[in-house]
């Protein structure tokens, strides 16, 4: 209950000062636009009474008043000419609300005032005149203790003064005229209806507190109310929770339990897990690294089976290349059937030269190649760095493969393992092509889906691609498109020699 009593306290104090600080600014800014538009409206009403006593000028009062804007020093208060315009400025001003006159000339000098010990003052630097002196009136409202008029001395009053030019018949600004006009009435009008505006937004504004007051009072009931309520549900509700906790302290024994067993059966399945995986793995490298030696050996058979053996000779060797293309069958269905994911598909980045690794396929082949007729050559093109960054193990497993079935394939001129980089792929791409170039004695055998389907399965955990164009009468070509990272070795490194290969060329 005390923070419902707060609450409506600190309301009331905050409504209390928010009503008078908006009563009086509501006030003060009618204050301000009445004041503005007095000054306003004062500084036409001056300027148009003005320019009615210069037009009732004679020719004569009209020269005199010349006559004393053009005068350079100070005219004495009891000259003829002060006192005729003295006379003619008050019977001018007679039946209108101007109080005051002074008459400056283009130099600023006081030659004309109703009140004649202001004469000879040096207005000059006085922003009013030098306004008026470029032809742009201006208007001060001000209230004074004291005033000397035409008439005599007045206090308490408010007047508008105003600067304003005087123009000869061509429009030219010959001097400053200084008019005030009494608004006393208009200002103490425009004070006490400020004060009116204070009262009565204040009077409105304290009905529109006295509203939200009550309903302020009636909301704070309605919180108390509520607030009780609510602690007797959160007592309902404190018990209830006891009595849960109380179950749950029941169960959470069992759940630990259930927990433990869960654990144990987790580690054990991990286990297992780890077990199929190390097995996959196995199987995975076995089936590529395997691929190798086994092309090697087939490659060897074929060149030793080209040569003068004796019947029992050919048998067993015969049999060696039918063995060892059994084993080669076995490793790639050992190759198909293994998890995708038995070896971790991320290469293995290390550096490794291009050239040496395919000098190093093509060496493995070389007996075959030479055996067939074939010479074998391998090129770089000089946009192929010397060092790159890659799997060596995958990318020599590959280009082995490729040598190998393009050597297989059929008689020809040569077998040439060109290398050049991609230009139009972003990043480091380097493209292996295996070309065999054909005889015309007898078409050559596209290589075995078989090999090339082991083939991909390797290069696809290097992200390449492998092409093949094997059409009728043009020569074999087999591409390997491989991505691979810059080495960033030093100048020595990257001047290191490749390994040589030996050059078989057909006889």
């Amino acid at each position: 209950m005390a923070t419902s009593i707060r609450l409506v306290r600190h309301f009331s104090v905050a409504s209390l000062v928010a009503v008078l600080i908006v009563a009086f600014a509501l006030a003060s800014f009618y204050a301000f636009k009445a004041e503005t538009a007095l000054v306003e409206q004062g500084e036409f009403k001056n300027a148009t009474q003005v320019r009615l006593i210069l037009n009732q000028l004679d020719a004569s009062e009209r020269a005199t008043l010349e006559e004393l804007l053009a005068l350079k020093v100070k005219p004495a208060p009891d000259a003829q000419a002060i006192k005729h315009m003295l006379e003619t400025f008050r019977s001018g001003v007679r039946g209108t609300s101007l109080i005051k006159l002074k008459l400056y000339n283009s130099s600023g000098l006081t030659v004309f005032s109703s009140e004649l010990r202001q004469i000879g003052e040096d207005k000059a630097t006085y922003p009013g005149f030098v306004a008026a002196l470029r032809g742009t009136a201006t208007t001060q409202l001000s209230q004074r203790e004291t005033f000397e008029s035409f008439f005599g001395t007045l206090r308490e009053v408010a007047v508008i003064g105003s600067y304003l030019p005087v123009r000869d018949k061509g429009g030219t600004v010959i001097g400053v005229i200084e008019v005030y006009d009494d608004v006393t009435q208009l200002f103490r009008a425009i004070d006490a209806t400020r004060w009116q505006v204070f009262g009565l937004s204040a009077l409105l504004m304290s009905a529109l507190y006295v509203a939200l007051l009550i309903i302020v009072q009636r909301a704070d009931r309605i919180v108390t109310l509520n607030q009780q309520a609510l602690e007797r549900e959160v007592a309902q509700r404190a018990r209830i929770a006891a009595e849960a906790k109380r179950a749950q302290q029941a169960t959470e024994k069992a759940q630990r339990e259930t927990e433990k067993a869960y654990a144990t059966a987790m580690a054990a399945r991990r286990a297992a897990e780890e077990a199929n995986q190390a097995k996959s793995e196995f199987l995975g490298k076995l089936s590529e690294e395997m691929r190798t030696p086994l092309n090697g050996v087939i490659g060897t058979t074929d060149v030793l089976l080209t040569g003068e053996l004796t019947k029992p000779q050919r048998e067993n060797l015969g049999r060696v290349r039918s063995g060892a293309g059994s084993l080669l069958r076995l490793l790639d269905d050992l190759l198909e059937t293994a998890p995708p994911d038995s070896e971790t598909h991320e290469p293995h980045w290390e550096a490794l030269s291009p050239l040496a690794l395919a000098r190093e396929a093509a060496a493995l082949h070389a007996s075959l190649a030479k055996a067939n007729g074939l010479a074998m050559d391998c090129r770089a093109a000089s946009s192929v760095p010397q060092w790159v960054l890659g799997d060596a193990r995958r990318l020599r497993l590959l280009l082995t493969d490729l040598v190998g079935l393009a050597g297989r394939s059929g008689r020809g001129r040569t077998i040439l393992v060109a290398i050049e980089r991609v230009t139009e792929s972003p990043g480091l791409v380097l493209r292996f092509s295996v070309r065999v170039d054909r005889t015309q004695d007898g078409p050559a055998r596209e290589p075995p889906a078989l090999d090339l389907q082991a083939a991909n399965r390797i290069a696809a955990k290097l992200d390449a691609t492998i092409e093949v164009d094997a059409a009728p009468g043009q020569p074999l070509v087999l591409r390997l498109v491989v991505p691979l990272r810059p080495a960033g070795l030093d100048a020595a490194a990257e001047a290191a020699e490749a390994p040589a290969v030996p050059t078989a060329t057909a006889p």
